[in-house]
């Protein structure tokens, strides 16, 4: 062997490393400096009470950020339904014996009065509805009792 002791192998070995990882550091900064963030979606807000849901008609395509806040005195939920042309509006569904089962894009858990949550999803363009599937006693959920709104993305 040379002069170098075992110890010594090992410090250079340690130095040769951290110098290694610090330029990979550097390196991933530099370029992640230089590239920038891609723009917040844009956030809808979507109140919820006994039974509707208030929020803003002009939603965009692409990202966007549903944000359900519960100004009721019930626990709701927001489920998020990518609408068939040919179903009939979901005010009518919610009354019809004859509902159709449509699969849910996104939707939040259970929400208690004062409440306030969110989900991510992209939007095509198309028709979509926002549903309350809680449950009531009785058998009829708030969606049953109305808890719909329509809109529509250009």
């Amino acid at each position: 062997m040379s002069e170098f002791s075992s110890h010594s192998w090992l410090m250079l070995r340690r130095a040769l490393h951290i110098a290694s990882v610090s330029a990979v550091m550097a390196a991933c900064t530099s370029a992640g400096a230089s590239a920038p963030l891609p723009p917040r979606p844009p956030v809808v807000e979507v109140t919820a009470r006994e039974y509707r849901f208030d929020h803003t008609k002009a939603i965009p395509r692409g990202r966007v950020v549903f944000e359900l806040v519960n100004v009721g005195t019930k626990q709701h939920r927001m489920t998020l339904i990518p609408l068939p042309a040919d179903l009939p509006p979901l005010e009518v569904q919610a009354r019809s014996k004859n509902t159709r089962v449509v699969d849910p894009q996104a939707t939040t858990t259970p929400l208690a009065p004062g409440g306030k949550t969110s989900f991510a999803t992209d939007l095509g363009p198309g028709r979509y509805g926002l549903i309350c599937i809680i449950p009531v006693p009785g058998g009829l959920s708030h969606y049953r009792q109305g808890m719909v709104s329509e809109f529509r993305v250009p």
